[in-house]
């Protein structure tokens, strides 16, 4: 009983926030990711994916690697400027 009292203790906007945060969580993080596989996707990346460079699919070409090495290092890039945005100016 004191669970629930607690929980009916929390206020409206906060309730809202973690309902959202489960729904996000659902929606885009797996093994619950229903997003991409209702387009007929299992993997929220798709062909091309900055967190799979490094794997080796049958049949790929040099070329095909590059590509996947070149979106690599735009995912690199990408969470160094937030990395680094964070670090120097924090929660503003």
């Amino acid at each position: 009983m004191k669970v629930i009292n607690n929980i009916k203790a929390i206020p409206k906007i906060q309730k809202y926030r973690y309902f959202m945060i489960i729904l996000a969580s659902m929606a885009l993080l797996g093994p619950l990711a229903f997003l991409p596989q209702l387009v007929g996707s299992d993997d929220l990346c798709g062909t091309l994916c900055m967190r799979r460079f490094y794997l080796y699919f049958p049949g790929m070409t040099w070329e095909d690697f590059f590509v996947h090495v070149n979106a690599a290092a735009i995912g690199v890039i990408a969470f160094s400027v937030i990395l680094l945005t964070t670090l120097f100016f924090g929660r503003m």
